[in-house]
């Protein structure tokens, strides 16, 4: 986030510089390429290596490649042109900064840029010593599954993020929380409850050793949030922050 809006900012400047200093000896279109290929030559062979894994930085490439053109086409337009880009490649780097990014991760990692979704639940059947979850047993409740394994050290950064949600919300009727461990074959007996007790977090713990549930509920990859609306549909599928807004529509009834 910060290098996409600092990146905007320094290739604007360079660009603006570039041309004004070396005009008089070069053209400005020449001048543009060179900064565009620097640039491209330090991304566009790792992309082509490998595009799945570079998908999360993609955003700051962009916008240090639109910082290059703002900046051309600051130096090449009239005066208001030139400002009215510069202010939109500046606030779009502002947006992506403060929100935008967090979507496009959830985008990539989740399929979705906010995590709404509205999906048929499958038939489930979560269940561990203390809790037992169906679809028929969450009629008329919102189900917040947060899926995890031991291995997953994002999932640890995200523990606290899950417990003030649950502290937020577990006294409203029809609202729960689980923390859905996936046992991993290095897991020793009630390490993911023991853990979790240790490091104080409070919200249920379900553990599970089913991957056919996983595929039922598409969890290719965690941390993910899941939420379950009446037993019969999923409406969320993304970040625990992102959470709130499904909550609140089924506390107003919707």
């Amino acid at each position: 986030m910060i290098s996409s809006l600092v990146g905007f900012i320094l290739y604007f400047l360079l660009t603006v510089y570039s041309i004004k200093k070396v005009k008089p000896k070069t053209k400005d279109f020449i001048i543009l390429l060179a900064l565009v290929f620097g640039l491209f030559i330090l991304e566009i062979p790792i992309r082509i290596s490998s595009w799945e894994n570079t998908l999360v930085s993609l955003p700051d490439f962009i916008l240090h490649f639109f910082g290059i053109i703002a900046g051309y086409i600051f130096t090449k337009t009239k005066i208001f042109i030139g400002i009215g880009v510069a202010i939109t490649g500046l606030a779009v780097a502002i947006f992506m900064f403060f929100s935008g990014y967090n979507l496009w991760l959830n985008r990539i990692s989740y399929g979705t840029f906010t995590g709404t979704v509205i999906e048929k639940a499958p038939e489930f059947n979560i269940s561990s010593d203390k809790y037992c979850l169906t679809n028929e047993s969450i009629k008329n409740k919102l189900i917040v599954l947060d899926f995890w394994h031991t291995a997953c050290g994002v999932c640890f950064k995200k523990f606290p993020v899950l417990q003030r949600k649950y502290d937020k919300y577990k006294n409203i009727q029809g609202i729960e929380f689980y923390a859905v461990n996936i046992h991993i074959k290095r897991d020793t007996l009630n390490q993911a409850v023991n853990t979790l007790k240790r490091l104080h977090y409070t919200f249920p713990v379900i553990v599970i050793d089913d991957d056919t549930l996983l595929k039922k509920f598409k969890v290719s990859g965690v941390p993910i949030a899941i939420i379950i609306k009446n037993g019969v549909s999923i409406v969320y599928r993304g970040d625990i922050d992102g959470i709130d807004n499904e909550i609140e529509k089924f506390k107003n009834g919707h």
